[in-house]
């Protein structure tokens, strides 16, 4: 693990992307640890942790032609305590059309971004919204995130979330490194073919500290984008 860790600090360090917004309970941030000695609050109920975005309003336009129309794309990456399986993406379709000031055509029951497998609650998650501007009338999102995973970089990436998720008292800067790491090899390929980044928002949540964030919260970013996400815990 230490000679994975080292080459997962000189990926962090060469290719980490930095979030617009960041929520997170203070005494996580403060004290740099997700699962404190003794757990702070009861579970909420239930036995399964989701989390989808519920509204997108774009605050600009990041179009370059003339008709100031956006075409969007969601991708989510979301980091927890599952060693099998600690990092997930989510991707969606292109939104096409879309105007300043306009919401996301998204529906009333929101996006689902993560559901956890197995169904149990993780120690911890935390989760990387990612909206690029897509110049291309082809790009496809889940063929860049195939070769995202197949680098080595990637690779490191996850030896470290896996060693992160198999902690007793795993680190909140390491679960963000992680994110950041991961979403920046993302925006190294989109950026490679044109498109535009609209805005990177990180939330970082503790079953000791915070329920997990169960409840709805909001990302905004001036003259970028204002999203409304909500984290669900059901049977």
């Amino acid at each position: 693990m230490p000679g994975n860790f080292d080459n997962f600090k000189k990926v962090r360090d060469k290719v980490k992307a930095t979030p617009l917004r960041r929520n997170v309970h203070p005494s996580i941030e403060c004290g740099d640890c997700i699962v404190p000695k003794a757990a702070a609050l009861p579970k909420p109920p239930g036995n399964e942790l989701a989390w989808r975005v519920n509204e997108v309003i774009l605050l600009d336009n990041f179009d370059g032609f003339f008709d100031r129309r956006n075409e969007v794309q969601v991708l989510a990456v979301t980091v927890d305590s599952n060693q099998a399986d600690p990092i997930r993406f989510s991707t969606l379709s292109s939104f096409v059309g879309i105007k300043k000031h306009q919401r996301l055509p998204i529906g009333d029951g929101g996006l689902m971004m993560y559901q956890s497998s197995p169904k149990s609650f993780p120690k911890f998650l935390h989760l990387n919204l990612l909206l690029v501007e897509d110049d291309s009338d082809t790009r496809d999102l889940g063929k860049t995130i195939g070769r995202v995973r197949e680098t080595s970089e990637y690779k490191d990436i996850l030896s470290a979330a896996q060693g992160l998720a198999g902690a007793a008292n795993p680190a909140y800067s390491l679960a963000l490194d992680i994110g950041n790491a991961t979403i920046g090899l993302v925006s190294a390929l989109l950026e490679q073919n044109s498109d535009d980044i609209i805005a990177y928002f990180t939330g970082t949540y503790s079953l000791a500290f915070d329920n997990l964030g169960v409840g709805k919260h909001t990302f905004h970013a001036p003259e970028r984008a204002r999203v409304q996400y909500e984290i669900l815990a059901r049977t």
